[in-house]
């Protein structure tokens, strides 16, 4: 099931839009669940991190695209965002929020087509989606966009790509949730071993932290590391 929110003010886009995903989804055996919004606000008012792709109009009354966008970003950097709109020159301004593509009105199904299948083949390159509560809300990262967690007391630090986090969490539970290709290199650090890029003699090189080891826990992370570099994930 692939989960897809169409957010536009155009009641006839959101229907064509619809009409063109059951289209994909007779030709292809993919089921969709779409939810549509009328407006940026009644989507991030109500947004919780469920969806895979976005397809999001730029020019709405209120919050518009871009803004709905950046808000979206701050709750959730794995969903797809696919600005829909007739300014193609606006569109341009998707890397600011790692906008996969756009697609310009009146929309053509043959290049609807074509996106939405770059966006599903995205979907199922990073399924990897860990799931976090921080401040009351439900964020959502990529797992393959996170290199290291730490302890800080009652809390853990997710150290991504994009940036940090803070959750209250300890660091067990979340090692439940990461995923084999995790590894504890000491009782305070769980490392993706993907970013790892050396192996020093009481330390790791991850994302270009340098991490220390533990006597205890090396032995099972060079292990660890070694079968993750073997199977090529």
């Amino acid at each position: 099931m692939i989960h897809v929110a169409v957010v536009d003010d155009d009641a006839e886009e959101r229907r064509r839009i619809k009409e063109y995903l059951d289209g994909i989804s007779a030709k292809r055996g993919i089921e969709f669940s779409v939810r549509e919004f009328a407006d940026g606000s009644s989507f991030i008012g109500t947004y919780t991190p469920e969806y895979d792709i976005v397809l999001m109009d730029i020019e709405m009354p209120g919050m518009n695209g871009l803004e709905s966008a950046r808000q979206l970003r701050s709750l959730d950097t794995a969903v797809i965002i696919i600005f829909v709109t007739r300014m193609a020159n606006l569109a341009a301004k998707g890397y600011e929020v790692d906008a996969l593509d756009f697609i310009v009105k009146p929309i053509d199904s043959y290049a609807f087509s074509l996106k939405i299948s770059r966006a599903l083949s995205r979907v199922a390159s990073s399924a990897d989606k860990i799931l976090l509560r921080i401040d009351g809300e439900i964020r959502c990262i990529k797992a393959n966009t996170l290199r290291y967690i730490e302890t800080d007391g009652h809390y853990v630090i997710y150290h991504t790509s994009d940036g940090t986090l803070k959750e209250y969490a300890s660091l067990k539970s979340v090692e439940k949730k990461v995923g084999p290709n995790f590894a504890r290199c000491n009782s305070c650090y769980l490392v993706n071993l993907r970013f790892v890029t050396s192996v020093r003699k009481n330390s790791v090189i991850v994302g270009g932290d340098e991490l220390p080891m533990s006597r205890p826990k090396k032995h099972s992370f060079l292990e660890a590391l070694t079968s993750f570099v073997g199977g090529g994930k």
